[in-house]
């Protein structure tokens, strides 16, 4: 499986180069994660510490992916915790896009429902 993932906000070629390590560390076999930057432009934004530049964020994410090169590619990837542009009006752009903390809720839920079938409870 190839993801390609684009990050949430303007980041350096260091910290790019950072967390490209860690995907590749954490990433299973079979399972590659090409990152890249959201870019440098005025309108990219260098944090999200407001709603404003969270909107921004969610804004660009969803353009870079729409105009990203998706040949080879299995799903997309915003590289935050906050899922910018997952389950947005028009998300739906021909590769999945997959959220951090959308999958993470649902892997956790499932985990959590068969250990309280396993032992005869329920929530």
């Amino acid at each position: 499986m190839h993801i390609v993932a684009v990050t949430p906000l303007s980041v350096s070629p260091e910290e790019l180069t950072r967390r490209q390590r860690r995907y590749d560390r954490l990433a299973p076999a079979g399972v590659t994660v090409a990152l890249h930057n959201l870019g440098t432009g005025s309108q990219i934004p260098r944090s999200l510490d407001t709603e404003q530049a969270i909107a921004a964020s969610e804004t660009a994410v969803g353009d870079w992916f729409r105009s990203a090169d998706g040949t080879g590619a299995d799903a997309f990837l915003p590289d935050c915790v906050l899922d910018p542009f997952v389950g947005l009006p028009g998300h739906q752009i021909g590769i999945p896009v997959l959220g951090l903390l959308k999958l993470t809720a649902h892997f956790l839920r499932g985990r959590d429902f068969a250990s309280a079938q396993w032992r005869g409870t329920s929530r």
